[in-house]
Protein backbone atom coordinates (compact mmCIF):
# COMPACT_ATOMS: atom_id res chain seq x y z
CA UNK A 1 0.00 0.00 0.00
CA UNK A 2 1.43 3.42 -1.08
CA UNK A 3 -0.01 6.45 0.76
CA UNK A 4 0.56 9.83 -1.38
CA UNK A 5 -0.74 12.26 0.80
CA UNK A 6 -3.06 13.02 4.32
CA UNK A 7 -7.16 12.24 4.20
CA UNK A 8 -7.58 15.84 3.11
CA UNK A 9 -5.16 15.44 -0.39
CA UNK A 10 -2.24 16.91 0.96
CA UNK A 11 1.46 15.69 0.68
CA UNK A 12 2.83 14.28 3.09
CA UNK A 13 5.48 16.73 4.98
CA UNK A 14 7.98 13.49 4.92
CA UNK A 15 7.07 12.47 1.50
CA UNK A 16 5.36 9.28 0.53
CA UNK A 17 5.64 5.87 2.15
CA UNK A 18 4.87 2.62 0.96
CA UNK A 19 3.93 -0.38 3.52
CA UNK A 20 4.65 -4.43 1.59
CA UNK A 21 4.68 -7.45 2.56
CA UNK A 22 7.43 -9.81 2.26
CA UNK A 23 7.27 -13.98 2.37
CA UNK A 24 9.65 -15.81 3.62
CA UNK A 25 10.87 -19.73 2.76
CA UNK A 26 8.32 -20.76 6.00
CA UNK A 27 5.52 -19.08 4.20
CA UNK A 28 5.92 -16.46 7.12
CA UNK A 29 4.73 -12.88 6.16
CA UNK A 30 6.21 -9.87 7.39
CA UNK A 31 5.54 -5.97 7.23
CA UNK A 32 8.28 -3.40 6.35
CA UNK A 33 7.42 0.60 6.25
CA UNK A 34 9.39 2.17 3.28
CA UNK A 35 9.72 5.97 3.53
CA UNK A 36 10.47 8.28 0.43
CA UNK A 37 14.25 7.69 0.61
CA UNK A 38 14.11 4.10 0.12
CA UNK A 39 14.84 2.88 3.47
CA UNK A 40 12.56 0.21 4.54
CA UNK A 41 12.12 -1.00 8.61
CA UNK A 42 10.00 -4.52 10.24
CA UNK A 43 7.31 -3.30 11.61
CA UNK A 44 5.52 -6.69 12.05
CA UNK A 45 5.71 -10.18 11.90
CA UNK A 46 3.11 -12.35 11.37
CA UNK A 47 1.64 -15.33 13.38
CA UNK A 48 -0.87 -15.63 10.54
CA UNK A 49 -1.77 -14.14 7.32
CA UNK A 50 -1.43 -10.02 7.31
CA UNK A 51 -4.82 -9.35 5.85
CA UNK A 52 -5.59 -5.59 4.69
CA UNK A 53 -2.01 -4.72 2.75
CA UNK A 54 -3.04 -6.49 -0.67
CA UNK A 55 -4.04 -3.52 -2.27
CA UNK A 56 -5.12 0.31 -2.03
CA UNK A 57 -9.22 -0.34 -1.36
CA UNK A 58 -8.51 -2.71 1.50
CA UNK A 59 -6.36 -0.69 3.06
CA UNK A 60 -7.77 2.24 4.99
CA UNK A 61 -5.81 4.76 6.88
CA UNK A 62 -6.53 8.10 8.73
CA UNK A 63 -3.99 10.80 9.11
CA UNK A 64 -1.99 8.82 11.45
CA UNK A 65 -2.13 4.75 11.38
CA UNK A 66 -3.13 2.48 8.50
CA UNK A 67 -4.66 -0.80 9.43
CA UNK A 68 -4.44 -4.93 8.42
CA UNK A 69 -5.63 -7.64 10.62
CA UNK A 70 -3.63 -10.78 11.02
CA UNK A 71 -5.54 -14.19 10.94
CA UNK A 72 -4.36 -17.43 12.33
CA UNK A 73 -5.76 -20.61 10.48
CA UNK A 74 -4.92 -24.11 12.63
CA UNK A 75 -6.20 -27.02 10.53
CA UNK A 76 -8.28 -24.99 7.82
CA UNK A 77 -10.09 -23.19 10.61
CA UNK A 78 -9.54 -19.63 11.49
CA UNK A 79 -8.53 -19.67 15.18
CA UNK A 80 -8.30 -15.77 15.91
CA UNK A 81 -8.27 -12.54 14.04
CA UNK A 82 -6.07 -10.06 15.25
CA UNK A 83 -6.38 -6.22 14.23
CA UNK A 84 -3.40 -3.91 14.37
CA UNK A 85 -3.00 -0.38 13.17
CA UNK A 86 0.87 1.07 12.12
CA UNK A 87 2.01 4.48 12.34
CA UNK A 88 2.39 6.19 8.86
CA UNK A 89 5.53 8.00 10.66
CA UNK A 90 7.13 5.08 11.48
CA UNK A 91 7.21 3.00 14.01
CA UNK A 92 6.04 -0.45 15.17
CA UNK A 93 2.14 -2.01 14.44
CA UNK A 94 0.27 -2.64 17.77
CA UNK A 95 -2.60 -4.06 18.88
CA UNK A 96 -5.80 -3.11 18.77
CA UNK A 97 -8.15 -6.02 18.92
CA UNK A 98 -8.43 -10.04 18.83
CA UNK A 99 -11.64 -11.28 17.60
CA UNK A 100 -11.75 -14.29 20.15
CA UNK A 101 -14.61 -16.35 17.68
CA UNK A 102 -13.87 -15.73 14.13
CA UNK A 103 -15.18 -19.44 13.31
CA UNK A 104 -15.91 -18.59 9.59
CA UNK A 105 -16.62 -14.95 9.57
CA UNK A 106 -15.23 -12.67 6.68
CA UNK A 107 -14.03 -9.51 7.19
CA UNK A 108 -13.93 -6.23 5.15
CA UNK A 109 -12.66 -2.56 6.94
CA UNK A 110 -15.04 0.26 5.52
CA UNK A 111 -12.38 2.94 6.66
CA UNK A 112 -10.81 4.98 9.67
CA UNK A 113 -12.16 8.93 10.80
CA UNK A 114 -9.29 9.09 13.29
CA UNK A 115 -11.18 8.26 15.99
CA UNK A 116 -12.66 5.28 14.93
CA UNK A 117 -12.03 1.92 12.31
CA UNK A 118 -14.87 0.77 11.02
CA UNK A 119 -15.06 -2.74 9.16
CA UNK A 120 -17.51 -5.42 8.63
CA UNK A 121 -18.12 -9.02 9.11
CA UNK A 122 -20.33 -11.51 7.81
CA UNK A 123 -20.82 -15.22 9.13
CA UNK A 124 -24.34 -16.31 9.75
CA UNK A 125 -25.66 -12.84 8.94
CA UNK A 126 -23.85 -9.43 8.82
CA UNK A 127 -22.70 -6.26 10.88
CA UNK A 128 -21.35 -2.93 10.29
CA UNK A 129 -18.93 -2.06 13.63
CA UNK A 130 -16.12 -0.20 14.91
CA UNK A 131 -13.10 -0.25 17.44
CA UNK A 132 -12.28 2.89 19.13
CA UNK A 133 -9.03 4.89 18.55
CA UNK A 134 -6.64 5.59 21.53
CA UNK A 135 -2.99 5.39 22.34
CA UNK A 136 -3.47 1.49 23.28
CA UNK A 137 -5.91 -1.04 22.64
CA UNK A 138 -9.45 -0.39 21.68
CA UNK A 139 -11.12 -2.52 23.80
CA UNK A 140 -14.48 -4.55 22.50
CA UNK A 141 -15.99 -2.99 18.83
CA UNK A 142 -19.55 -1.50 19.14
CA UNK A 143 -22.14 -2.97 16.60
CA UNK A 144 -23.58 -0.14 14.60
CA UNK A 145 -26.08 -2.23 12.23
CA UNK A 146 -26.60 -5.68 12.70
CA UNK A 147 -28.73 -8.57 11.33
CA UNK A 148 -29.33 -12.32 10.41
CA UNK A 149 -31.89 -11.90 7.44
CA UNK A 150 -30.09 -9.12 5.01
CA UNK A 151 -27.71 -10.84 2.68
CA UNK A 152 -25.17 -7.74 2.87
CA UNK A 153 -24.42 -4.57 4.64
CA UNK A 154 -22.04 -2.51 2.43
CA UNK A 155 -20.64 0.92 3.90
CA UNK A 156 -18.20 3.28 3.19
CA UNK A 157 -17.24 6.82 4.70
CA UNK A 158 -16.67 10.57 4.02
CA UNK A 159 -14.16 11.32 5.60
CA UNK A 160 -14.37 15.45 5.54
CA UNK A 161 -18.00 15.02 7.10
CA UNK A 162 -17.18 11.21 9.28
CA UNK A 163 -20.82 10.51 7.86
CA UNK A 164 -20.94 6.88 6.90
CA UNK A 165 -23.31 5.64 4.19
CA UNK A 166 -24.62 1.96 5.41
CA UNK A 167 -27.04 0.08 2.56
CA UNK A 168 -28.80 -3.11 3.55
CA UNK A 169 -29.08 -5.71 1.05
CA UNK A 170 -30.87 -9.03 0.25
CA UNK A 171 -30.93 -10.25 -2.89
CA UNK A 172 -33.80 -10.28 -4.92
CA UNK A 173 -35.46 -7.22 -2.92
CA UNK A 174 -35.75 -3.73 -2.44
CA UNK A 175 -32.47 -2.61 -1.18
CA UNK A 176 -32.77 -0.19 1.82
CA UNK A 177 -29.80 2.93 3.05
CA UNK A 178 -28.81 4.46 5.82
CA UNK A 179 -26.59 7.07 6.94
CA UNK A 180 -24.81 7.19 10.55
CA UNK A 181 -21.68 9.07 12.37
CA UNK A 182 -18.81 6.41 13.28
CA UNK A 183 -19.70 7.19 17.10
CA UNK A 184 -23.85 6.14 17.49
CA UNK A 185 -25.59 3.46 16.11
CA UNK A 186 -28.83 5.64 15.87
CA UNK A 187 -29.05 6.51 11.81
CA UNK A 188 -29.07 10.15 11.40
CA UNK A 189 -33.20 11.54 11.06
CA UNK A 190 -34.19 12.25 7.91
CA UNK A 191 -31.99 9.90 5.48
CA UNK A 192 -31.92 6.97 3.38
CA UNK A 193 -34.88 4.79 4.11
CA UNK A 194 -36.51 1.80 2.41
CA UNK A 195 -35.93 1.42 -1.74
CA UNK A 196 -32.88 3.48 -1.48
CA UNK A 197 -29.03 2.49 -2.07
CA UNK A 198 -26.23 4.75 -1.84
CA UNK A 199 -23.77 4.10 -4.38
CA UNK A 200 -20.60 3.85 -2.53
CA UNK A 201 -17.73 2.29 -2.36
CA UNK A 202 -15.33 4.10 -4.24
CA UNK A 203 -17.92 6.53 -6.00
CA UNK A 204 -17.11 9.92 -3.82
CA UNK A 205 -16.49 13.28 -5.97
CA UNK A 206 -14.22 15.20 -3.77
CA UNK A 207 -14.36 18.17 -6.17
CA UNK A 208 -10.50 18.73 -4.47
CA UNK A 209 -9.07 19.49 -1.67
CA UNK A 210 -11.85 22.19 -0.67
CA UNK A 211 -14.88 21.45 -2.60
CA UNK A 212 -18.14 19.49 -1.18
CA UNK A 213 -18.08 15.79 -1.55
CA UNK A 214 -20.49 14.54 -3.20
CA UNK A 215 -22.12 10.77 -3.66
CA UNK A 216 -25.43 9.00 -6.12
CA UNK A 217 -28.44 8.36 -4.26
CA UNK A 218 -31.17 5.83 -5.96
CA UNK A 219 -34.48 6.15 -4.73
CA UNK A 220 -38.11 4.45 -5.55
CA UNK A 221 -36.66 1.74 -5.69
CA UNK A 222 -39.18 -1.80 -6.22
CA UNK A 223 -37.20 -4.17 -7.81
CA UNK A 224 -35.16 -6.81 -6.50
CA UNK A 225 -31.25 -6.05 -6.18
CA UNK A 226 -29.54 -5.47 -8.19
CA UNK A 227 -31.80 -4.41 -10.46
CA UNK A 228 -32.29 -0.40 -9.89
CA UNK A 229 -35.14 -0.65 -12.48
CA UNK A 230 -37.62 1.95 -11.91
CA UNK A 231 -35.37 3.84 -9.60
CA UNK A 232 -34.69 7.67 -10.51
CA UNK A 233 -31.12 8.88 -9.12
CA UNK A 234 -29.72 11.99 -7.69
CA UNK A 235 -26.33 13.27 -6.83
CA UNK A 236 -26.18 13.98 -2.88
CA UNK A 237 -23.50 16.29 -0.90
CA UNK A 238 -22.16 14.00 1.63
CA UNK A 239 -22.61 16.75 4.33
CA UNK A 240 -25.47 18.44 3.94
CA UNK A 241 -27.70 15.88 2.18
CA UNK A 242 -28.60 18.40 0.06
CA UNK A 243 -29.87 16.48 -3.74
CA UNK A 244 -30.28 17.44 -6.94
CA UNK A 245 -32.13 14.91 -9.52
CA UNK A 246 -29.88 13.52 -12.48
CA UNK A 247 -31.30 14.75 -16.11
CA UNK A 248 -30.87 13.19 -19.12
CA UNK A 249 -31.12 15.28 -21.94
CA UNK A 250 -33.18 17.17 -19.88
CA UNK A 251 -35.76 15.35 -18.47
CA UNK A 252 -35.16 13.43 -15.03
CA UNK A 253 -33.40 9.97 -15.32
CA UNK A 254 -35.31 7.24 -14.41
CA UNK A 255 -33.16 3.57 -14.22
CA UNK A 256 -34.93 0.91 -17.20
CA UNK A 257 -36.84 -1.90 -16.15
CA UNK A 258 -34.84 -4.37 -15.22
CA UNK A 259 -31.30 -2.65 -15.62
CA UNK A 260 -28.68 -2.28 -13.18
CA UNK A 261 -26.23 0.66 -13.44
CA UNK A 262 -22.80 1.80 -11.43
CA UNK A 263 -20.23 4.74 -11.90
CA UNK A 264 -16.79 4.88 -10.83
CA UNK A 265 -14.61 8.47 -10.52
CA UNK A 266 -12.68 9.03 -13.79
CA UNK A 267 -12.41 12.83 -12.77
CA UNK A 268 -12.94 15.25 -9.75
CA UNK A 269 -16.53 15.71 -11.02
CA UNK A 270 -17.02 12.76 -13.94
CA UNK A 271 -17.93 9.66 -13.91
CA UNK A 272 -17.91 6.67 -15.98
CA UNK A 273 -20.02 3.43 -15.99
CA UNK A 274 -22.62 0.94 -17.60
CA UNK A 275 -26.17 -0.19 -17.54
CA UNK A 276 -26.93 -3.33 -17.94
CA UNK A 277 -30.17 -4.37 -19.02
CA UNK A 278 -31.92 -7.85 -18.64
CA UNK A 279 -30.35 -9.73 -21.57
CA UNK A 280 -26.82 -8.91 -20.09
CA UNK A 281 -26.04 -5.97 -22.56
CA UNK A 282 -23.96 -3.05 -21.28
CA UNK A 283 -24.33 0.20 -22.35
CA UNK A 284 -21.74 3.15 -20.86
CA UNK A 285 -22.87 5.86 -19.29
CA UNK A 286 -21.48 8.98 -18.08
CA UNK A 287 -22.40 11.87 -15.81
CA UNK A 288 -20.96 15.11 -14.56
CA UNK A 289 -21.98 15.22 -10.48
CA UNK A 290 -20.74 19.00 -10.66
CA UNK A 291 -24.39 19.80 -13.01
CA UNK A 292 -26.29 16.40 -12.01
CA UNK A 293 -26.40 15.42 -15.70
CA UNK A 294 -25.77 11.89 -17.60
CA UNK A 295 -25.48 10.57 -20.98
CA UNK A 296 -25.96 6.69 -22.52
CA UNK A 297 -23.64 5.42 -24.89
CA UNK A 298 -25.37 2.71 -26.57
CA UNK A 299 -24.30 0.80 -30.31
CA UNK A 300 -26.76 -1.76 -31.57
CA UNK A 301 -25.87 -5.30 -30.16
CA UNK A 302 -22.39 -4.34 -28.79
CA UNK A 303 -21.73 -4.06 -24.95
CA UNK A 304 -20.17 -0.53 -24.29
CA UNK A 305 -18.01 -0.54 -21.06
CA UNK A 306 -15.93 2.16 -19.79
CA UNK A 307 -12.41 1.68 -20.26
Amino acid sequence: MQILSDRGGHALAGGSVVFAEATDAANKNWLYRIDSAGVGSLVYSTTGSINGFNSFDASPHDNTNGFFYDATVTGGVTTSVSFYKVPIAGGLASLLYTDPSPGTATYQFVDSDGSHLIYTKQVFGTSVSMLTLGTGAAGSPSTLISSTTISLLNAFLDYASDHLFVNSITAGAPPSAAVYTPSSSTPIGGQGGAGKYFQGLNSLFSFGTSGPTKLLEFTGLTEGYPSFGLGSLFTMDASTFATVQVTQNGSNYVVPTGDQLFFFPASLTIGAGATIDSTNLASGVVIDVSKSQMITVVAPNTDVFPD
